[in-house]
């Protein structure tokens, strides 16, 4: 394909690149109104697909109404004498204006059908159905073609010889929630004591430790013996009057002293391990501005982020009932990175049984929720992983 013709949808991320990365056409052109806010994410698009198609030229070709369809195309036509137009985005009224103009003019015209995964084309389109496959896309497509980037990871992607020791110990802090972190309340302190002695993964201290607000925490046996067992820590020794607790490595002692970030862990492993995900990524840090180096970028936290075919799904996890506005956030992460056809899901541990709101709100978003009642079962986050990835 020579020239490519989208209709360019501000609200709709897929309907704007979905065309380009199935066909990699030599030009792609968008007709657009000339809104700044339309001219600024047209560019960050072809920054975005430049990236992986260097050799592609764009165009903004201004289009305010239906109108103006036969006046704009005529031009393209004299330009370009080879254009497919993709009907996907845009208005109604001027796609169905480009749609008479193709069947006047004999020209090729398609329109995606994303959801279903299909192409409907006009008789003069037909050979592009031969061509036709839907992509994997990245997360980056995404987020690039928006002028966000990632940034960096809060959080490294733990060891496959690690995932077992991990979904074990988590499902220790899902069926004790209390008595995990009081322990990890312990560990915290204790490694903050430790670090001011320049040894941070080893531990020497009391039964009780004092944390700066007085408040005292008590070592729990039970739970330090299960990461022992796991391999989180590489020594324990216990007597009545002292703890020595060596940590396995740098990156045990963050798991074992950050209490929620066993719940990322586990939706990552769990997604991984079903093999339905191309792309799956823990503890991301977005960058909205996509500018790299600059101190005043807005720049936000995704737990889990996943992508199955064309469909990106993020996923926030809380250990606590969460609250509208985080209902709300990963919603907004989801449709503005990701567009109509992004998937948001917020897993918690929390008990939500009196928080019946939390339910309403989830459902009014169309948002997956997963709570403590769920994580408990055999089959736990599958089910929802499933219905997020449209897997049949």
């Amino acid at each position: 394909m020579k020239t490519l013709v989208e209709l360019f949808d501000l609200d709709n991320t897929i309907d704007n690149i979905l065309a380009g990365h199935i066909f990699k056409p030599e030009r792609v052109i968008y007709l657009t109104d000339e809104r700044q806010e339309c001219i600024s994410r047209i560019w960050e698009i072809e920054r975005a697909m430049t990236r992986k198609y260097p050799n592609m030229k764009f165009v903004i070709q201004p289009l305010n109404t239906s109108r103006n369809v036969a006046e704009v195309c005529g031009r393209l036509l004299a330009t370009y004498p080879d254009p497919v137009f993709d009907l996907t985005g845009g208005s109604d009224a001027i796609s169905f204006a480009i749609m008479e103009l193709c069947h006047r003019r004999l020209r090729p015209c398609f329109c995606i059908d994303w959801r279903e995964g299909i192409i409907l084309c006009s008789e003069a389109a037909e050979d592009y159905k031969k061509e036709f496959h839907m992509p994997s896309l990245l997360l980056e497509d995404f987020l690039e073609a928006n002028g966000a980037m990632i940034l960096r990871k809060m959080h490294s992607t733990p060891p496959e010889a690690r995932h077992d020791a991990i979904l074990e110990f988590f499902h220790e802090t899902l069926e004790r929630p209390k008595e995990w972190l009081l322990f990890c309340r312990f560990l915290q302190q204790a490694a903050a004591n430790a670090s001011r002695q320049r040894h941070p993964t080893v531990i020497r201290c009391k039964h009780s430790i004092s944390d700066p607000n007085g408040r005292v925490t008590q070592f729990r046996m039970d739970f330090a013996q299960t990461a022992y067992r796991l391999g989180f820590l590489k020594n324990l020794e216990v007597n009545p009057y002292q703890i020595y607790m060596r940590f396995a490595d740098d990156t045990a002692l963050r798991y074992l002293t950050s209490q929620g970030t066993w719940l990322e862990l586990y939706c990552y492993i769990m997604a991984k391990r079903t093999g339905w995900f191309h792309e799956c990524q823990m503890s991301v840090v977005i960058d909205w501005d996509g500018i790299p180096q600059r101190k005043d970028n807005v720049v936000n936290e995704i737990d889990v982020m996943l992508v199955r075919g064309i469909t990106p799904i993020f996923i926030s996890c809380k250990t606590s009932v969460p609250t509208t506005e985080s209902l709300n956030e990963i919603e907004l992460y989801a449709k503005k990175l990701g567009g109509a056809g992004a998937k948001s899901m917020l897993v918690t541990t929390a008990n939500l049984d009196s928080a019946p709101t939390v339910r309403v709100r989830a459902k009014e978003l169309d948002l997956l929720l997963v709570e403590r009642n769920d994580l408990l079962k055999k089959d736990g986050i599958l089910p929802f992983l499933r219905r997020a990835g449209n897997v049949p």
